[in-house]
């Protein structure tokens, strides 16, 4: 039983480092994260990132390392539940700009079912789960409980470090846009929505070659040499 426990973690870990790393990576390259974290090795791994996250395995705290799980736990918990929501809300606005634009659904490689339904309902339990997690917060709060430090870390550090970021990220763009210092503090209006950019856009014969490269492709037959 208990290497099947410590099965599970380790391959939660290493799922958990390469999802984490490579996606800072890709915010680093786009310029939404700092330059540092687009460091790779000579196999292509930012090994940076791995590192750093890696050290964070080897947190102690006085009162036990339960107290440092609860923590990180905590810190990021709101951030996930927002995470979501935020998705659920962008993909309403991206329906919403597209027929704005005069596009047609049907246009869209893919349809998400459901809408604008599925949205709706996520954003509500999001909604739900939020006043609960802040109900929880602020009921029978004891000043000097580090257990409620620890348990609750979002309330007083992923908060105040998402407003930062959004700050930060706000500023950036404002200057980058020249359209006013409170540009980037908005939401990007329907008819200034990009569609375009880093759009696959395929032509009939493109799309036959393609299925005929896919039909015929192969894994060539290695004969295995006898011993």
């Amino acid at each position: 039983m208990n290497a099947v426990i410590i099965i599970a973690v380790v391959s939660a870990a290493n799922s958990s480092i390469y999802a984490c790393s490579r996606t800072l990576m890709r915010l680093a390259d786009e310029g939404s994260a700092p330059s540092i974290f687009r460091h790779v090795n000579k196999r292509g791994v930012p090994s940076t990132l791995s590192a750093a996250q890696f050290s964070l395995v080897h947190l102690r705290c006085p009162n036990g390392s339960t107290n440092v799980f609860n923590f990180f736990s905590s810190l990021v918990s709101l951030g996930i539940m927002f995470a979501w929501m935020i998705i659920s809300w962008a993909h309403l606005r991206f329906r919403a700009g597209f027929i704005a634009q005069g596009r047609n659904v049907s246009e869209l490689p893919y349809v998400a079912p459901f809408y604008p339904y599925a949205d709706y309902l996520s954003l509500t339990i999001g909604v739900v789960v939020t006043a609960f997690m802040i109900f929880g917060a602020f009921y029978n709060v004891t000043i000097y409980d580090l257990n409620w430090y620890m348990n609750n870390a979002w309330l007083y550090g992923g908060v105040p470090l998402s407003l930062v970021f959004y700050i930060i990220k706000a500023i950036y763009i404002s200057n980058k846009s020249n359209k006013g210092a409170f540009y980037g503090f908005g939401l990007i209006p329907y008819e200034d929505m990009d569609f375009d950019t880093g759009r696959l856009v395929e032509s009939p014969d493109d799309c036959w070659q393609r299925n005929e490269d896919s039909r015929h492709f192969h894994v060539p037959f290695q004969e295995i040499p006898s011993k």
